[in-house]
């Protein structure tokens, strides 16, 4: 994963993905046209999503950035979070519309659910 981009001032909030889910987190983000770090921490690994003026722009796992990166945080059920105001930001990686990215990764959530399935 790469540097922390830091210039972080203002803790936001910070809890467990269990009681606040990862889309509803992005989804009132967006809403707020805010300038979010969100850090993700879980058994499988870190992540972190950052959002300029409400857009997600990048997201990275230990192994993974950019749309690829977002999709698997958002399968992750179990873990920590923080966020935090930013005014400093990594490069873009995502160029899709936060939406979009939103409800593709819920169709790939449901894709994998139904090949499980017998």
């Amino acid at each position: 994963m790469t540097a922390k981009y830091e210039k972080s001032e203002k803790i936001g909030l910070t809890g467990s993905i269990e009681d606040i889910n990862f889309t509803d987190m992005i989804q009132i983000f967006a809403a707020g046209n805010k300038n979010v770090e969100i850090s993700l921490n879980t058994s499988s690994g870190n992540g972190r999503v950052y959002i300029k003026e409400g857009v997600v722009i990048h997201a990275e796992t230990d192994t993974l950035k950019g749309q690829q990166a977002f999709y698997e945080i958002m399968r992750w059920k179990k873990g920590t979070f923080t966020t935090r105001q930013t005014t400093e930001f990594p490069p873009k990686t995502i160029n899709a519309d936060t939406i979009s990215l939103l409800m593709e990764g819920a169709r790939l959530a449901d894709e994998e659910i139904s090949d499980k399935e017998p």
